[in-house]
């Protein structure tokens, strides 16, 4: 983590050779378990109201209601202020309608790359 860090190496060359190679020993088992990390291995929970955010912002949610009196929306709203939601046949079926699936948000870089006038 300091390996850069002038203090650390100025530190580490004063030791002896034993404790050099005993520090490094020690550093390598403690990193391998972050050694064969991809940038897809991570898994993060939101609350509702994010995963609202995000779908609607994806043009993935419902605000008006379909043939069937159906919408994202109205279904939430239900999930959210309705506890008793499960004892009304009529708001269960909604509710039961509404897929919240996992969203699958990924970016290969720390810093933003323009791919076009005005894209990210």
């Amino acid at each position: 983590m300091y390996l850069k860090d002038n203090y650390y190496k100025s530190i580490l060359d004063k030791a002896p050779k034993s404790v050099k190679e005993a520090v490094d020993i020690r550093a390598k088992q403690q990193m391998s378990p972050y050694e064969e990390i991809t940038v897809s291995d991570a898994q993060v929970c939101i609350r509702p109201a994010l995963y609202r955010k995000i779908r609607m912002s994806l043009g993935n949610w419902t605000t008006e209601p379909d043939e069937s009196g159906y919408s994202d929306e109205e279904a939430y709203k239900i999930l959210e202020t309705d506890g008793s939601w499960m004892n009304d046949p009529d708001k269960a079926r909604k509710v039961s309608k509404l897929q919240l699936f996992p969203l699958k948000m990924t970016y290969f870089s720390n810093s933003p790359t323009e791919l076009g006038p005005g894209i990210f």
